[in-house]
């Protein structure tokens, strides 16, 4: 919608997650002790030819770990994760999936710029509470989903089509529900009926 229609609109789940995320965007190291530090409003990228995506993380934590992953800037090795902050957790299970795959999408960017596998967690501001997401387990399926999703999403670029909502979708709480109209029949079809009515009053 805001690609392609150019539509934006804010409710009061936007502006918390803006609240939330202002806390964790400083971009700036901070020591949490323990051979621990994060990073925030990290810029990470993969351009293999199959994904091609790039984005900013809000939170990176390294630990210091013999295991771990070589950090040039640091000098050592280094256990990475992936922090994704969330302002509510959905009630009904621990994490989304909407919410989990914008973290698996943060990953590959991540272990491609590292070059190792990082863990990766959401955290939901109302409960406090981090929830790790199973990527190792669920590697094939999660990076199933995203190749699909990222197909998909550049086939609509290019054809300037807005995609149907899915049977399942849950619109309740989405700031564009009043533009995107979920209850009613494709967008593009109400841009139409809207513009022949206009032209017919005029």
């Amino acid at each position: 919608m805001l690609y392609l229609d150019c539509s934006w609109q804010e409710n009061a789940g936007t502006i918390k997650a803006d609240i939330i995320h202002s806390r964790v965007h400083s971009g700036k190291p901070l020591a949490t002790g323990d051979g621990k530090w994060s990073l925030s409003s990290v810029n990470i990228y993969n351009d293999e030819p199959s994904l091609n995506i790039y984005g900013v993380a809000d939170c990176l934590e390294f630990t210091r770990s013999n295991s771990g992953i070589y950090v040039e800037k640091y000098g050592c090795k280094c256990e990475i994760t992936v922090v994704e902050y969330k302002p509510t957790m959905p009630k009904s299970q621990q994490y989304s999936m909407p919410d989990a795959l914008q973290v698996f999408a943060q990953k590959l960017c991540v272990d491609y710029v590292f070059g190792g596998n990082c863990k990766c967690v959401l955290y939901y501001a109302d409960v406090k509470k981090r929830i790790v997401l199973p990527f190792d387990e669920e590697f094939d399926n999660y990076y199933h989903a995203i190749t699909k999703i990222l197909a998909d999403i550049r086939r609509h670029c290019e054809s300037n089509e807005i995609p149907p909502i899915e049977k399942a979708q849950n619109c309740s709480g989405c700031s564009m529900a009043d533009v995107c109209l979920p209850k009613h029949k494709a967008l593009a079809s109400v841009k139409r009926q809207v513009f022949e009515e206009t032209e017919v009053t005029l």
